[in-house]
């Protein structure tokens, strides 16, 4: 996955940073951005779910991955959203339905 994406991602968690590396969240090790794997690996991912969440979000994911303002509870208000299939694995949707609201979020 696009290490951009996951510059995004670390900057969104405000994960401390020495000129081009961060701060790995499970190790502490200051790393390139590629190591940071948000796309691959359950235990990073997770905390972006839980800070996307306690910012007044819901977090669904069933047919697709869907992010929705829990604030307005208006059908239909979703910040992001991407539809699981068959060769998508779920991590992978959830990575990319992070992505995009970071990118919604930010803007």
């Amino acid at each position: 996955m696009s290490t951009e994406n996951k510059k995004l991602i670390a900057e969104f968690m405000e994960l401390s940073r020495q000129l081009h590396l961060y701060e790995h969240p499970l190790t502490g090790e200051y790393v390139d951005p590629e190591s940071l794997n948000y796309d691959t690996d359950w235990n990073m991912l997770m905390p972006v779910v839980e800070k996307i969440e306690s910012l007044g979000y819901a977090f669904i994911m069933d047919s697709a991955v869907r992010i929705l303002d829990y604030r307005t509870n208006i059908k239909g208000d979703i910040k992001a959203f991407v539809t699981l299939m068959t060769d998508i694995k779920r991590i992978e949707a959830t990575y990319k339905a992070v992505v995009e609201f970071i990118k919604w979020h930010q803007s």
